[in-house]
């Protein structure tokens, strides 16, 4: 069951994706939103689920790259791990799937669970400056006056700080530095040591084969999104693709109700109606990818879990020395 903290973290996000549904919806017409809805054409959504189980697949290879610095591990091992950890993380709020995901490489993989969490924090990183790059390039193809322009370069701002400054510490983490390793505050010490294991791999030429496959990753995300655009009858040029999967990806960092609702939503909205798009047809793109896509992950995910026996009541428990 769920403690206090995380019950609050829940009905936070539940609050916060409502809210948002709430202010979407008065502007965004219903009537509008619904024949859009209607009009979904599903041929689309096969080919945009197919490229999204292509990013997963790609997203597992990565991963493997990155815990082969540490310890070899099976393809098939890694990508349960990783699909049960990305379903947790639309499921749970607070991003608590990244802790499944470092719970399960220790039960599966026998990787300490704070290496695993820093492993998990280099490919996030790549993620962000990845999509900011990809924010920052679609924003160039912006019309004069576009309506959120001025948000979007907010947005890209706070990103590329965020994201920049995150990449710079866990740098110099990765090196030889050396913390306090007093004895009160041992264990910690040690988790701080088994995390710092998990962010050597930036030190490391393997982490070149890791950021080259970030680009067939986010390839292969772009195409799910365009093909999730096409089956509500939008086309998007190449930057203004960019610009709206930077965009979407951001929104999924943000505090959310299950599913993302309310944040995807909000920034299908925006980045459509940027380029003159109505924003029905965004509402209408954001929730057949949650209902089709993301929801096709979760029961995935959800399915695999009951298969393995794998329970949350059994994660998310309190590390050890040895974590």
């Amino acid at each position: 069951m769920l403690d206090l903290k995380r019950l609050s973290y829940l009905v936070f996000g539940l609050c916060f994706g409502g809210g948002l549904i709430w202010i979407l919806l008065r502007e965004v017409s219903i009537d509008a939103a619904g024949e859009a809805l209607a009009m979904v054409d599903y041929r689309f959504l096969l080919v945009a689920l197919a490229a999204y189980a292509v990013a997963i697949a790609l997203r597992t290879l990565r991963w493997r790259s990155l815990l082969a610095s540490i310890a070899p591990a099976p393809y098939r091992k890694v990508l349960l791990v990783l699909i049960i950890g990305y379903a947790v993380n639309g499921l749970l709020p607070a991003r608590l799937g990244e802790i499944v995901r470092a719970d399960l490489a220790r039960s599966k993989l026998d990787i300490s669970r704070s290496t695993a969490l820093g492993t998990i924090a280099v490919e996030r990183i790549a993620d962000g400056l990845s999509v900011v790059a990809m924010l920052g390039i679609g924003l160039m193809a912006l019309p004069v006056g576009a309506q959120y322009g001025a948000t979007l370069r907010y947005v890209l701002a706070a990103a590329a700080a965020l994201f920049g400054l995150a990449a710079f510490l866990f740098y110099l983490l990765s090196g030889s530095w050396q913390g306090d390793s007093r004895k009160m505050f041992a264990p910690l010490a040690i988790r701080f040591s088994k995390f710092r294991d998990g962010l050597r791999i930036l030190r490391s030429p393997r982490i070149i084969g890791a950021s080259l496959l970030t680009f067939p990753v986010w390839a292969a995300d772009a195409t799910s999104v365009w093909f999730v655009l096409r089956s509500v009858h939008v086309a998007l040029l190449p930057m203004q693709l960019l610009m709206t999967v930077g965009l979407v990806s951001l929104s999924t960092l943000l505090p959310s109700a299950p599913g993302y609702l309310g944040t995807y939503q909000l920034a299908f909205v925006m980045a459509l109606s940027s380029f003159g798009f109505a924003s029905a047809k965004g509402f209408a793109a954001a929730t057949v990818s949650q209902t089709f896509i993301l929801g096709t992950h979760y029961v995935i995910g959800i399915g695999l879990m009951l298969i393995n026996h794998v329970r949350l009541s059994g994660l998310l428990v309190p590390a050890t020395k040895s974590d």
